[in-house]
């Protein structure tokens, strides 16, 4: 069986208690649609769970986009010739960009690892894709964390850059591909529930937010839920 879930947000607990209600196995796939990491308690334990399982496969997400962008720079060894100049100004809005989206529990985390863990971590994330193309159940789909905004008909997906496919919103009623159904994350349902649009299913459901942590199943359609977390502040 193929699945499709997203935007985790380090609610390590809720994604194993959805691994079992899917009863997810090694015969089956499944595709997470960004935004594993921040604002939640265990983002590190998750990344480090997903890693270990060659059947998950990751899409990357805003939040592992803003990581990633910060990490590659405070990985690198500061001396004494670069200590003056190494963080750009740029660097260092980057860094509180990531900070105001709820980076702090992920940031301590990453503290306690290793240089070689967080090596390790960072080379995971460049595996990252940012869409992916499914056929199951006689359908075919397209899986993206937030969309392809401004979206124009005929255009290759491989022509959609970060800009385009992690930080903006669907436009309702879009009808975006005539032959796929296309699956996004990065904005929470309204009813914590998975929503579907014509040929677009929508399956972050809050789950950091107090909402649930969602499952779709793409070879019928079924969908899969578990309570999620309360306490976070909103932000995609």
């Amino acid at each position: 069986m193929i699945y499709a879930v997203s935007d985790i947000h380090g609610c390590y607990d809720a994604w194993l208690r959805l691994l079992e209600a899917i009863s997810f196995s090694g015969s089956d796939t499944l595709y997470v649609l960004g935004d594993m990491v921040d604002r939640g308690p265990e983002p590190v334990g998750l990344l480090r769970d997903m890693m270990a399982r060659s059947n998950v496969i990751p899409l990357l997400g805003n939040h592992e986009y803003m990581m990633a962008s910060v990490l590659r720079r405070l990985l690198v060894e500061i001396t004494d010739d670069n200590a003056e100049s190494y963080l750009t100004s740029d660097d260092l809005m980057a860094y509180a960009a990531w900070m105001e989206n709820g980076a702090g529990t992920t940031l301590a985390q990453l503290r306690r690892l290793s240089r070689e863990e967080r090596a390790n971590l960072l080379a995971y994330l460049g595996d990252f894709s940012l869409y992916e193309e499914v056929s199951a159940g006689g359908r075919d789909f397209v899986l993206v964390h937030a969309g392809f905004e401004p979206f124009v008909p005929g255009r290759p997906l491989r022509e959609y850059g970060v800009e385009h496919t992690l930080f903006t919103t669907p436009s309702p009623g879009t009808d975006y591909f005539p032959d796929r159904w296309l699956i996004t994350g990065h904005v929470p349902t309204p009813d914590c529930r998975i929503h579907q649009d014509g040929r677009h299913f929508s399956i972050d459901c809050g789950c950091c937010f107090g909402g649930s942590l969602a499952a779709l199943r793409l070879d019928d359609l079924q969908e899969f839920y578990v309570p999620g977390l309360s306490g976070c502040a909103y932000s995609v």
